[in-house]
């Protein structure tokens, strides 16, 4: 099956925030929502940081490449808090670490991955905000991390059922140990779906919100050195793909 571009996924989401836009100011009051989301992802990686050489041929010399490698799908919980006054909101979140394994019909590896990010936002109309964070990957010997913009909005469908999507882009850094210094990263991510507030099943749940929805992230790595057997060195970029669907419940205070 054909993975989803960037484009495909941030399209929908591009069309939440435009119907969210014309709404009134909310009024300068205190809530706090914390909540679980479960993502079930596959993790599309490669080999970064390390490198492998492609046997040569007659006289072209072994060159280096960086392998890619698909994982079987892990569902990832990422624990949410988010503090929200007036128009301004503060939101943090925390994708838990979880042991991915991939497998190339020669070899059985496993790589571990955990993320956090924190972002402040403003509310421009109740449904829609506007927001700068910041974005830390882990995993293996491998840190990316550094400043993202993000929008995020929905639209209403009724009294209770809204559509909501969001996107994020970031000018990151990677680090690991095998290179000196860091390298310029750059970072997607965006996510659609549907939310339903449970006061549609009772009104005593009137604080607790379900959604249900698909979540992709890339990451590029610009300009990651490569070399030859002969000496002769070069640069790529390479990217790491992660999607899959999301569910998960809110609970505003």
């Amino acid at each position: 099956m054909q993975r989803p571009t960037p484009l495909s996924c941030s399209l929908p989401a591009l069309a939440i925030l435009l119907l969210a836009l014309p709404a009134q100011a909310e009024e300068a009051t205190w809530s706090i929502s914390t909540g679980i989301r479960l993502w079930s992802n596959e993790w599309e990686a490669n080999s970064f940081p390390y490198a492998s050489y492609l046997p040569g041929n007659g006289s072209q010399p072994q060159r280096q490449v960086v392998a890619k490698m698909r994982s079987d799908a892990e569902i990832v919980p990422i624990p949410t808090l988010s503090l929200r006054y007036g128009n301004w909101i503060l939101n943090g979140s925390a994708a838990m670490e979880r042991e991915f394994r991939f497998n190339d019909n020669l070899s059985t590896l496993y790589a571990s991955r955990r993320e956090q990010d924190i972002n402040l936002g403003y509310f421009f109309a109740p449904q829609f905000n506007v927001g700068v964070g910041y974005k830390r990957l882990l995993w293996d010997a491998v840190k990316i991390d550094g400043p993202t913009l993000s929008v995020s909005g929905a639209a209403p469908l009724d009294t209770h059922l809204a559509l909501y999507g969001g996107a994020a882009i970031g000018a990151l850094k990677t680090h690991t140990s095998s290179l000196p210094g860091s390298l310029s990263t750059r970072y997607f991510v965006s996510e659609v779906g549907l939310t339903y507030n449970l006061a549609g099943i009772s009104p005593r749940f009137s604080s607790v919100s379900g959604l249900l929805g698909y979540r992709m992230q890339k990451l590029t790595v610009h300009r990651f050195p490569l070399a030859d057997s002969a000496g002769g060195r070069y640069t790529s970029s390479i990217s790491d793909f992660t999607s899959g669907p999301v569910a998960g419940l809110t609970l505003r205070f």
